[in-house]
């Protein structure tokens, strides 16, 4: 929430144009005015969310600008298609698809067995 790194920006005329008055008792992403946030989170992961306002984390105007940049970035970047595109054109032999959502060690795992059918490359294990 506090990285302010450069690409972490909405159009500032937007959050001009989208200026409301956060209410005290926020019961969802829909009283915050991200309703289309919902769709990315459980409802307890969004209850634990909006938490962070109550316990002054995080005002509600911060809350909301993230939660817009967070799901305009997802927008930006929506990775089935390419994904899809990419299995599609069997590049497994040249190619490793991994879910960053994952842990390092699974994905040190995953980059260790695909080298491992490459070659002669021996692990420990």
């Amino acid at each position: 929430m506090k990285r302010h790194d450069s690409f972490d920006r909405i159009a500032s005329q937007e959050l001009d144009n989208n200026k409301q008055t956060i209410p005290e008792a926020l019961t969802n992403f829909t009283s915050l005015g991200v309703p289309e946030a919902s769709a990315y989170f459980t409802l307890k992961e969004e209850q634990e969310i909006l938490e962070l306002v109550g316990k002054q984390v995080v005002t509600g105007v911060e809350l909301r600008d993230k939660l817009k940049i967070f799901i305009e970035e997802s927008q930006n970047y929506d990775l089935v298609p390419t994904k899809q595109i990419l299995e599609a054109m069997d590049t497994s032999d040249r190619s490793l698809i991994i879910d960053t959502i994952a842990s390092p060690q699974e994905s040190a795992k995953a980059i260790i067995c695909q080298l491992c059918n490459y070659g002669d490359i021996k692990t420990n294990k």
